[in-house]
């Protein structure tokens, strides 16, 4: 059996040199690795909410969000900016019952492409029902 291990840019792949030493010396190692590596990547691909990895900025601007009215996070294209608040709005709507989130997008092209975009992505399966 050929175990192929999802490219992923946080959690390392074991090296070739590493597989072909678990894969001689025990191979149920290596498959418990593969199986529990992939795991963690198609959890966090279906809930990012909980099973998601937050990125090294993200800690500042939820101490920011903590301490002060307002956060303004710099940070060039693709840096994880709206994803990373998208996250942080999810986690307020879905432990606060009792509140209204508002988010403020340049126009309304924006906000439905790129910021309701990352908020459904973050979304629960459960709050996506469709009616």
């Amino acid at each position: 059996m050929e175990l192929v291990f999802t490219p992923h840019p946080l959690i390392e792949a074991p090296t070739d040199e590493e597989i072909l030493i678990l894969g001689q010396s025990d191979p149920s190692v290596l498959e418990e690795l593969h199986r529990a590596r992939e795991g963690l990547i198609r959890a966090s691909q279906e809930d990012p909410l909980r099973h998601g990895f937050d990125l090294d900025g993200w800690a500042r601007i939820r101490d920011g969000v903590r301490d002060y009215n307002e956060v303004l996070a710099l940070g060039g294209n693709r840096s994880g900016k709206t994803t990373g608040c998208a996250k942080l709005v999810m986690e307020a709507v879905t432990k606060n019952n009792d509140g209204h989130v508002v988010c403020f997008s340049q126009n309304a092209d924006t906000s439905i492409k790129v910021q309701q975009a990352a908020v459904w992505d973050m979304m629960p399966k459960e709050f996506k029902k469709k009616t």
